[in-house]
């Protein structure tokens, strides 16, 4: 498993993106992954599961009132260092039940995060965003987990 933690507190800008999209050091846009299925807009409240460095946060911000990004500690202090982090969202690095206890997201945006996550912490997660009201969840991401290679949306979806 990646150890995203020691990328983000240690690695040149360059090496974390491509880490988090694969082809950024070979000219992929370093763009928001804008969702191709209804999204449902004006939602009071998203959070963004693993947001990285914020590359979809802007467009979230966009369309969204309020936008809680959240990920590991390390992730959001280069993130909220960076000269275009948006006005406005709040990055949180509390365990993730605290986070949904604090903010009671209705959406949330999970990109390319749910795959490198170990098997019994994305059953953990899936529980949580349930238990704490989020209604809607986007799923973009490889169908197989860096975990032993097991099913990552199945056994989101058991969860």
């Amino acid at each position: 498993m990646t150890n995203w933690a020691g990328l983000a507190e240690h690695a040149p800008d360059a090496d974390l993106r491509e880490a988090i999209l694969a082809g950024a050091s070979a000219g992929k846009p370093w763009l928001p992954s804008v969702p191709t299925v209804h999204w449902p807009e004006g939602a009071p409240s998203v959070i963004d599961v693993g947001a990285g460095l914020g590359r979809n946060v802007p467009w979230l911000a966009h369309m969204h009132p309020r936008v809680v990004a959240w990920d590991l500690p390390e992730m959001g202090r280069r993130a909220r260092h960076s000269d275009w982090w948006p006005v406005g969202v709040v990055w949180n690095d509390e365990p993730l039940g605290v986070t949904l206890r604090r903010f009671q997201p209705e959406v949330a945006h999970c990109c390319l995060v749910l795959q490198h996550l170990p098997l019994a912490r994305l059953c953990t997660y899936g529980t949580l965003l349930g238990a704490h009201g989020v209604h809607k969840v986007y799923v973009y991401g490889r169908a197989r987990s860096d975990d032993a290679d097991a099913p990552t949306f199945g056994t989101f979806a058991a969860a």
